[in-house]
């Protein structure tokens, strides 16, 4: 699922401003690029792009950021808030980024908050019996989520199991 997560990240369509006019065969489709008009492709187009200097991408470096501290400070006021699809892929991927180099410390800070906030969330999840709705949580999450649930249930078969060895 982390990399389903990934894949969804980089297929999304991101805006992009090309430095220069040039045209380029996408999955099978030509597309003609005008310096200073903002065109939208996928993501992965869009950073090999940036790699090679054609184009750069619109979107904000610290939007992800901005996005997930506003979410931090309206969750500790008990406030709603929509939380941003794939946020924790989202801002692992932005601090790997050569060019955020300056703002990795204040993205990895983020990242801990949100994965701290969003572990008991998980949690809560595992230890409630009936329906599973997990459509609140990323495909990060729900990796974790399974995982531990595998993990809960062979403890738990274990200790109502015939064999004791099987507990210690």
């Amino acid at each position: 699922m982390i990399k389903r997560a990934l894949l969804m990240y980089l297929t999304e369509n991101v805006s992009i401003s090309p430095n220069s006019r040039f045209e380029l065969k996408i999955l099978g489709r030509n597309r003609l690029f005008v310096e200073g008009e903002e065109s939208i492709v996928p993501r992965w187009v869009a950073l090999l792009l940036k790699k090679y200097n054609l184009a750069k991408i619109k979107d904000e470096p610290l939007d992800i950021l901005n996005t997930a501290l506003t979410l931090i400070s309206k969750q500790s006021k008990s406030e709603g808030l929509e939380r941003p699809e794939n946020a924790i892929v989202k801002l692992k991927f932005r601090i790997s980024e050569e060019s955020l180099d300056r703002y990795k410390a204040n993205l990895s800070a983020v990242l801990k908050e949100l994965v701290d906030m969003r572990l008991p969330k998980i949690f809560n999840k595992l230890i409630r019996k009936g329906e599973e709705d997990l459509s609140d949580l990323d495909p990060v999450e729900k990796t974790l989520y399974f995982e531990l649930k595998k993990i809960f249930n062979m403890w738990y078969d274990s200790v109502f199991g015939d064999k004791l060895e099987q507990v210690v």
